[in-house]
């Protein structure tokens, strides 16, 4: 993964994305797969999604002189490294140890870090948020990646019940 890949975030792009998301995540929602199945496409999903708003990011602090911007920019850089770690470290390995306690644990430092991203465009002066769609869509996958693990929780109860 090199710094040769160009990312079109035009109306096309995210067109594109939402099939590709859909296409990912939608086997995720059956039931008739194995449950590691499912989760491995989910963070494999946000593996691949956090690369594109890394570099994306990257690429708008390259142009960015301003200091307002650059500061929120290089705030959010930071706050997905965050929640890129959360996941794709830490929670990963609690799962393979099915470990889903600490996995659900280590998910939740995600949704707060990617606030404090979102409030760096709101607080002042407030330089227009060009990673409003990032926001939006890492929030669906966050939420996602946390219910799921709720799943697995709900469904071990259920099996030490039965």
């Amino acid at each position: 993964m090199g710094a040769a890949h160009h990312f079109d975030r035009g109306p096309k792009s995210n067109h594109q994305f939402r099939f590709i998301f859909f296409k990912a995540v939608h086997p995720c929602l059956s039931f008739n797969q194995p449950t590691r199945q499912r989760i491995d496409k989910v963070y494999h999903q946000m593996e691949e999604y956090g690369f594109y708003d890394q570099t994306f990011i990257l690429q708008l602090l390259s142009k960015v002189t301003d200091k307002p911007p650059k500061n929120a920019l290089t705030a959010c850089e930071s706050a997905y490294c965050v929640v890129m770690h959360a996941f794709l470290q830490e929670a990963v390995g609690d799962f393979n140890r099915k470990d889903y306690d600490s996995m659900l644990e280590d998910e939740g430092v995600a949704p707060r870090a990617q606030a404090s991203c979102e409030i760096t465009f709101i607080t002042s002066p407030s330089p227009v948020d060009p990673l409003k769609e990032i926001h939006r869509q890492m929030g669906i996958l966050i939420a996602m990646a946390v219910a799921t693990g709720h799943e697995l929780l709900g469904h071990r109860m259920m099996k030490s019940t039965t």
